[in-house]
């Protein structure tokens, strides 16, 4: 696939000057003639906003241990389960999003105009006419506010070659049954621990697919598939299918802490 015919899919599949986050994986697709950066452009020719997720954790990241005296319950953590490596301050400018969010993230945080949040676990990237309003005023304890704005604005999820494992909005309908994010802590630019929200365990969402595929269209593309939907759609449909089966998306791992604690309700603090 070319960059042209790229750009024609996602207009047949009825993404042009539409606002959309988008989940992709460019080697599900086959060859890509010109790669992620091609892929990239012909998203942003066809969308009028594109946000993509650009999540940082881990080695080179601002993720660090809570403060001693920290006394959260039920927040997705086994006891002794802290980082170790060394935190390094996130700058939006700078700090590369891990591996897991694919090349399609990285290509667009090199794009000139792009703009990204600055909570410094879970930042969104966004590029076009409105991108400010999507990341600007994301703040450290609300992680999911872009998916939120996209919904108010009638936006779309756009699932490009991976499935409901990777659909950020999914931790939304999370939100509106009562689960709360979990807390982490990452270190501030001052050199200080602070504390930030994240989502919790993603690895069972696929569970939720037979519920949730009448809100989506499916199309073919290249070796992969689309799947689209609209994100206030997708979000009242899951809370539904949440509040109907507590446990409908608990991940394979029997013993999964992060599942177990938002079954739970989440993080709550523990009594002095």
């Amino acid at each position: 696939m070319d960059e042209a015919s790229l750009r024609k899919a996602f207009e047949r599949a009825g993404l042009c000057g539409q606002r959309a986050v988008v989940h992709s994986s460019l080697g599900s697709l086959g060859h890509v003639e010109g790669g992620a950066p091609a892929l990239t452009r012909a998203l942003c020719d066809t969308l009028e906003t594109l946000v993509v997720p650009t999540f940082s954790w881990g080695e080179g990241s601002a993720e660090c241990r809570a403060p001693e005296g920290e006394g959260w319950l039920q927040n997705g953590q086994s006891p002794g389960d802290t980082p170790g490596h060394v935190p390094v301050p996130f700058e939006p400018a700078v700090t590369p999003p891990v591996r897991a969010m694919g090349a399609v993230p990285r290509a667009v945080l090199r794009l000139s105009g792009v703009e990204r949040g600055s909570h410094p676990l879970t930042s969104f990237a966004a590029i076009g006419a409105h991108a400010a309003r999507y990341v600007s005023e994301q703040r450290p304890d609300d992680p999911q506010f872009p998916l939120k704005q996209l919904e108010v604005d009638d936006g779309f999820v756009v699932l490009l070659g991976v499935n409901l494992t990777r659909c950020t909005a999914l931790h939304v309908a999370e939100e509106r049954v009562g689960r709360r994010p979990f807390v982490r802590w990452a270190l501030s630019r001052a050199g200080v621990a602070e504390p930030v929200r994240v989502g919790g365990c993603s690895e069972g969402f696929e569970r939720l697919w037979p519920g949730l595929s009448p809100v989506f269209s499916v199309v073919g593309l290249g070796q992969s598939q689309l799947r689209i939907a609209r994100l206030s759609a997708l979000v009242s449909r899951a809370a539904e299918l949440l509040a109907a089966n507590a446990s409908i998306t608990h991940c394979p791992l029997l013993a999964c802490v992060r599942c177990r604690d938002a079954l739970l309700g989440g993080p709550v603090l523990a009594a002095a």
